[in-house]
C-alpha cells in the first residue's frame, strides 16, 4: 500500500470560520474574501456578542472574525469569555474605531491578529488566505 507523501498532493484540512460582525454589510464583503480563500468556508454568522458566544460553542469554529463594537456583548468580552472557558478558535478581530489600548487588550486576551476595517482590509484579506 502505498501512501502520498508529496505536499502538493495531499489534501489539506478545510477550515470553518464564524464571522461576527453588527453590519450585515460587514459580513457580506467578510463572507466574501472568505469564500475567495479555497481552505476556508463559512460556518455562520452572528450579529452580537452574545450570539457569537451561542455559536462558538455550538459549532466550534476554526476562525472567529470578531468585531469589537457591537450591541449586548461587546467583542473584547467575547474574547475574554473564549479565554476563561477554554475554548481555541484562532480569533482575528476586525473592527473600526480602533485605539492602541484595544489592540493591546484584543492581543493580550488572545486574538491571533488584529485589523482595522478601512485601513487594513487588505492585510486581513493576507491573514486569511495564510490561514
Amino acid at each position: 500500500m502505498s501512501q502520498e507523501v508529496d505536499g502538493d498532493c495531499c489534501s489539506v484540512k478545510e477550515k470553518s470560520v464564524l464571522i461576527v460582525d453588527d453590519s450585515e454589510f460587514m459580513r457580506t464583503v467578510i463572507s466574501d474574501a472568505v469564500r475567495q480563500c479555497p481552505r476556508l468556508r463559512v460556518a455562520g454568522e452572528a450579529g452580537d456578542g452574545d450570539e457569537a458566544l451561542e455559536l462558538i460553542r455550538k459549532l466550534c469554529p476554526d476562525v472567529v472574525t470578531l468585531d469589537l463594537r457591537m450591541p449586548r456583548m461587546q467583542g473584547l468580552a467575547v474574547l475574554r469569555a473564549l479565554k476563561d472557558e477554554g475554548l481555541n478558535s484562532h480569533v482575528i478581530v476586525l473592527s473600526g474605531l480602533m485605539d492602541a489600548a484595544d489592540r493591546e487588550e484584543s492581543l493580550r486576551c488572545g486574538a491571533k491578529g488584529v485589523f482595522e476595517k478601512t485601513e487594513e482590509f487588505e492585510e486581513f484579506r493576507r491573514a486569511l488566505a495564510q490561514l
